[in-house]
């Protein structure tokens, strides 16, 4: 039930912090549930690599929602600039994507992938991290394949990576950057509650509108017609 509440306070930081990627998720018509559906529920999960996905609990183990704000914001400022030129498909593809480059695989990459790795028998252990791996191809990403990859603004969304570190370490560090306080969730959280009792109340109204009046149809007596007998009273009570 309080998933709503944590939406808004989203939307709102993140029109704070992002307005043009806000502008542009409204433009579009990009709801913000989407992304609290991915993240929220999972707690980044979905779309994060194991480790960098056990780094980021441990903020929000420590810090609770305000964590999972920071967080978020955080990811989508290290997209801002691959996200802005998209549209809804595409932004849709682009948050669904687990692959490094954030970009869902094309045909030839996974055909030339799936050649390369079968090139060589793997022992015990590299059988192991292969059916772990959750990349195409089946390997884990090498070192040179991680420098080259966090330059782009695309491997950072899902590698949590940004310059200046690596991993859920550098996804972390960023967040820290953001400014979210308790003290601003609870204004929210009783704008919220403001909204929420406008949205009842207008509820209300268009029901009484609709309804035209509180007086019941089989009792109400037509224009001009006389009295019930006996003043109103019930015929028992006599």
């Amino acid at each position: 039930p309080s998933m709503r509440l944590r939406v808004y306070q989203f939307e709102q930081l993140l029109k704070v912090a992002l307005p043009k990627l806000h502008a542009h998720f409204r433009a579009i018509g990009l709801a913000p549930e989407v992304l609290a559906a991915q993240w929220f529920l999972t707690l980044f999960s979905y779309s994060l690599p194991h480790p960098s996905v056990a780094r980021c609990w441990d903020l929000v183990f420590f810090d609770g929602w305000k964590a999972v704000f920071r967080l978020a914001i955080a990811r989508l400022a290290s997209a801002a600039e691959a996200l802005l030129p998209l549209n809804l498909e595409e932004t849709a593809a682009y948050l669904r994507s687990s692959r490094l480059g954030g970009q869902p695989a094309l045909a030839d990459e996974t055909s030339s992938s799936s050649s390369s790795s079968s090139s060589l028998p793997l022992n015990l252990e590299e059988t192991a991290a292969y059916l772990r791996s959750s990349r195409l191809g089946g390997q884990p990403a090498l070192a040179d394949e991680t420098s080259s990859s966090s330059s782009s603004s695309s491997s950072a969304w899902t590698s949590g990576k940004s310059s200046g570190g690596s991993g859920g370490e550098a996804l972390v560090s960023a967040a820290l950057k953001v400014k979210v306080t308790r003290s601003t969730l609870h204004r929210l959280q009783r704008d919220f509650a403001v909204e929420l009792l406008r949205e009842r109340l207008r509820d209300t109204g268009s029901g009484t509108r609709n309804g035209g009046g509180a007086t019941n149809p089989a009792s109400a007596s037509p224009p001009g017609a006389p009295p019930p007998e006996g003043g109103g009273r019930s015929e028992l009570a006599e």
